[in-house]
């Protein structure tokens, strides 16, 4: 809905670096932080639910429904991996919701290195083994890992042949011109806003879209994500 919108807008407005590539999974971060303001409470949650734009009777379902619609294209799964020492109490509460909502599964671990690589051989299994490593060492200090793992895998609806590409001159936002395989192909969905242009690709079983969006001549990146919100681009997009 326009708040995950919203959310990954904001998000990638304030991770983005000057001539750098920026690559965001906005559901998985706002997945990540809502299971982490199931234990929040007061200011500290009042905080959070407002960076998230919504309160947690909000949140919880939606992203609940958002994760089984998924489809087979793409999986997700949550998980909390805690310290196994007497020092440690978590909330029942928590862990239940965390259960009932995101489908977390829990496990309790030394945080040795054998809890090292069964975070990491999960995380690889549940990503379908694109990623292998998400840690390489348990911090000392820490007492809980809560980890999330999203997949996606699909074939465009009409794939691009050897034919479609080319190499072509490609302008950078500061000017600079290089040459790169470009692929060639005729879209059917226009996309469009007061800043830029582009099309939507879709991929096999239409569940799933590519959206491209090119800034117009005299428009960076930066601008072109600042001048939008959730509502906007979802208008874009549908």
């Amino acid at each position: 809905g326009p708040t995950v919108t919203d959310f990954g807008l904001r998000l990638l407005n304030g991770t983005m670096e000057p001539d750098k590539n920026s690559l965001i999974s906005p559901l998985s971060v706002i997945t990540a932080l809502s299971m982490t303001a199931n234990g929040a409470d007061g200011e500290t949650l009042r905080q959070m639910e407002a960076v998230l734009g919504g309160d947690m009777d909000l949140l919880n379902p939606m992203l609940k429904a958002l994760r089984d619609g998924l489809g087979n294209e793409a999986v997700m799964a949550n998980s909390i991996w805690i310290k196994d020492t007497p020092t440690l109490a978590v909330k029942d509460s928590f862990l239940q919701a965390n259960a009932d909502w995101y489908g977390a599964g829990v496990f309790r671990e030394p945080f040795d290195d054998t809890t090292l690589n069964k975070i990491n051989r999960w995380v690889e299994e549940n990503t379908d083994g694109q990623i292998k490593d998400i840690l390489d060492r348990i911090d000392p200090d820490a007492m809980m890992y809560l980890v999330n793992g999203l997949s996606f895998d699909a074939k465009w609806e009409s794939p691009y042949e050897g034919h479609q590409v080319f190499d072509r001159s490609f302008t950078t936002e500061n000017g600079e011109k290089r040459t790169i395989s470009m692929m060639y192909s005729e879209e059917g969905q226009y996309l469009e806003t007061e800043k830029a242009s582009g099309f939507l690709k879709y991929y096999e079983g239409r569940r799933y879209a590519f959206a491209a969006l090119l800034p117009e001549e005299g428009t960076t990146v930066a601008e072109l994500v600042s001048s939008l919100d959730g509502t906007i681009l979802r208008e874009v997009l549908t």
